[in-house]
């Protein structure tokens, strides 16, 4: 199908794609990203904990459907140093 043709041809230029990403950024941002059948699956993720996961399908007719759009973060709190007092 045309989905399934579009997605191997975004398929082919993923593996630039991504080290283009972590190149521009430093290596600040990782992604990864597969296609299956007429899906595209990818993750970018920061040093910062943020991390995006979005499945993309491509259709037949040329157009695309975003499937899954998730953003998280991991929160890195410090451990507490010192001592906390408390007075009346």
């Amino acid at each position: 199908t045309a989905g399934a043709a579009g997605a191997a041809a975004v398929a082919q230029a993923l593996p630039d794609l991504c080290a283009s990403a972590r190149e521009i950024t430093n290596g600040q941002v990782t992604a990864t990203a597969q296609a299956f059948d007429n899906r595209i699956k990818a993750e970018f993720s920061c040093e910062n904990g943020r991390t995006l996961n979005i499945v993309v399908t491509i259709r037949n007719n040329g157009t695309y459907r975003i499937d899954r759009w998730k953003m998280s973060a991991v929160q890195n709190e410090e451990p507490p140093q010192g001592q906390f007092w408390i007075s009346d």
